[in-house]
């Protein structure tokens, strides 16, 4: 998400792809957080409503983007511009959807990121880009929880934004850390002794 709004847009591969001898395409968009390894996610195409919608969508021109945290909350929203390449619309365009089977959905699956580790400036050039515009509401939004319930008895701890993302990229959500924080201190209250912390990415120790 920040690597998009950074970016002010992602691209949009599209992929030939052989699967049992059967000439179909995927897509896979990409987040330049990285310029040789960026953040990518690659839906399967089948022959369905929601594939042919995607391709209506994106042979378009114009679209609305919005992008949800791993809470599942909106924190972004853009109208955006779609640049397709000619040699890429034509392959799109004259792209055949294969029938959904799971075995052909697992075969994709591993193909696509394959090629994109593979792939070169030619298929740099021939990516579609999704530019951002207008915001639909503000990109700056802050999230903070005020429920009581969840700041009773818990200490001061000293973390900005940045840092609580950082802490909680892996987990369900910020409440769950602060649950695991608060127990640890309930238990110093209770025995009168608190614990040392060290906080880091993917290291939380605590010592009594």
């Amino acid at each position: 998400m920040l690597a998009s709004q950074l970016n002010k847009g992602f691209k949009m591969y599209v992929v030939p792809m052989d699967v049992g001898g059967k000439v179909t395409v995927g897509i896979m968009s990409a987040f330049f957080d990285d310029c040789d390894e960026p953040l990518v996610i690659y839906p399967t195409l089948f022959d369905d409503a929601a594939s042919t919608l995607l391709k209506q969508v994106v042979l378009g021109g114009e679209l609305y983007v919005h992008l949800f945290d791993e809470c599942n909350r909106e924190l972004l929203g853009y109208s955006a511009l779609v640049r397709v390449p000619p040699i890429t619309r034509v392959h799109l365009e004259q792209a055949h959807f294969l029938p959904f089977e799971q075995a052909t959905a697992r075969v994709m699956l591993d193909k696509l990121p394959v090629w994109f580790g593979l792939r070169n400036v030619l298929d740099d050039a021939a990516a579609i880009a999704v530019d951002f515009g207008e915001t639909l509401f503000p990109d700056d939004l802050f999230i903070q929880d005020l429920r009581p319930e969840h700041h009773t008895r818990v200490p001061c701890i000293a973390l900005d934004y940045s840092e609580l993302n950082m802490y909680t990229a892996h987990l369900a959500s910020e409440e769950v850390f602060f649950e695991a924080y608060n127990r640890v201190f309930t238990v110093g209250v209770e025995r009168k002794e608190f614990p040392r912390l060290r906080f880091g990415v993917g290291d939380s120790r605590t010592n009594s």
